[in-house]
């Protein structure tokens, strides 16, 4: 697997989170969805990060902010 298939299927793990959880907790507003989407980013972040994967050293044409 290549570092920008990684960092899609990060991106998009992180995303499926945050869906499963609006769903779970019943989110209504932008507001909850955004603070539970930032913070599940920010978790596939820090978990690739200790595994030694950051997004920023990867090429730039492999480069997909999350």
């Amino acid at each position: 697997m290549n570092k920008n298939m990684l960092m899609q299927k990060a991106k998009d793990l992180a995303t499926e989170i945050t869906i499963f959880n609006a769903k779970k907790k019943k989110m209504r507003t932008e507001r909850e969805i955004s603070i539970e989407y930032i913070a599940n980013h920010r978790a596939v972040r820090d978990t690739l990060s200790s595994r030694g994967i950051t997004p920023e050293n990867a090429p730039c044409e492999y480069f997909i902010p999350l």
